[in-house]
């Protein structure tokens, strides 16, 4: 691996790169939600909200609020606006468009079939159900991958001091079994299918390993254009 292409994969593998990354996906996906007023949201938007309201904020202007903050942190620890920001950005893009178009064909290859994607079904309108897909992308990343999976491997290894290897096998399996499970809970849960619990389990085991080696961002979009290219390709 070249040095120029090394410190492309330092830099983007860092959580400030990645969250100011995913910024633009955040706006699409919460500002389409409220100007078509949609019925159906994320899941794991939505129980970010409730969370949210269970400290007894308002859900809308809490959940604004901490993303304000974090990502002006976020900006604060890395400044943008050179010529290798937005030539990273771009190659970030590029290089999810490639795990997406690996993602489907590896899962189906290793769960022996691809169930249909339900997030979103019965919702009018492709556009609609576009605007859903990315915000599956980053909600149910910055849930499951981020502070499910990365903070633990995280407290096992800088806590408990933990072998890394071990406990981030651990955590895909734990975090993957979980990701699927949750699809199929709550009111706005699917019906259970051992083949699609399987197959989420699976596809959260392989975003949870790009995450582990290629950061936040690039797992975010990978997320995301996957599920927009299933829903294109129906």
């Amino acid at each position: 691996m070249s040095g120029e292409l090394a410190d492309y994969h330092r830099r983007s593998r860092a959580l400030p790169v990645s969250l100011l990354a995913i910024l633009p996906l955040l706006a699409v996906y919460e500002i389409g939600i409220l100007v078509t007023r949609s019925p159906v949201q994320n899941h794991a938007g939505l129980l970010v909200r409730r969370m949210i309201g269970l400290l007894g904020m308002n859900a809308y202007l809490g959940l604004t609020a901490a993303v304000a903050v974090t990502f002006l942190l976020a900006l604060f620890a890395k400044r943008i606006g050179s010529a290798r920001d937005f030539r990273d950005y771009w190659l970030m893009l590029l290089e999810a468009v490639v795990y997406a178009a690996v993602l489907g064909p590896l899962v189906h290859l290793l769960e022996g079939g691809l169930p249909r994607l339900a997030a979103g079904d019965g919702v009018p309108g492709k556009s609609l159900r576009v605007i859903l897909y990315l915000g599956a992308g980053v909600w149910e990343e910055l849930v499951f991958r981020l502070l499910l999976l990365g903070g633990f491997v995280w407290i096992a290894t800088r806590v408990a001091h933990g072998n890394r290897v071990v406990f981030s096998v651990l955590g895909l399996l734990v975090s993957g079994a979980l990701f699927a499970l949750f699809h199929h809970v709550g009111e706005l849960g699917e019906p259970f299918v051992a083949r699609v619990f399987v197959y989420r389990l699976l596809s959260g085991a392989v975003l949870g390993t790009i995450f582990l080696l290629r950061g936040l961002g690039v797992t975010v979009y990978t997320h995301a254009f996957y599920n927009v290219g299933v829903l294109l390709l129906r």
